[in-house]
């Protein structure tokens, strides 16, 4: 990839998350990005333009009733260890400085 289409790809992620007008105050978010989307994302993060965050998976309380037998908690232990064992959800979102710079770059010279 050279360093215009990178340039482009980057312009065009920064775009998407911008909040539109009719709703400034809502910040869009990218969650689990996947290759390419990754890769500009991390570029955005490494440079400050984007924030990433994480958020922890849902893990269900186990509950056991008074008379469980064994087999069933070992069900519900399981099921439990496996929702422990969730990686977290990696959302991304436009950082001030990102924010900042959009203001400053003129997006009518962008190519969609």
């Amino acid at each position: 990839m050279d360093t215009d289409e990178e340039t482009k790809q980057a312009v065009l992620m920064l775009k998407r998350l911008s909040p539109s007008s009719s709703q400034p105050a809502w910040q869009p978010t990218i969650s689990n990005p996947k290759e390419e989307d990754l890769l500009v994302l991390q570029m955005l993060t490494a440079s400050g333009l984007v924030v990433p965050s994480q958020e922890p998976p849902k893990v269900r309380t186990p509950r056991f009733g008074g008379s469980v037998s064994s087999s069933e908690a070992k069900q519900i232990a399981a099921r439990f260890i496996e929702d422990l064992q969730k990686t977290p959800k990696t959302n991304f979102r436009l950082s001030t400085l990102g924010h900042d710079f959009l203001k400053f770059v003129s997006m009518s010279r962008v190519p969609e």
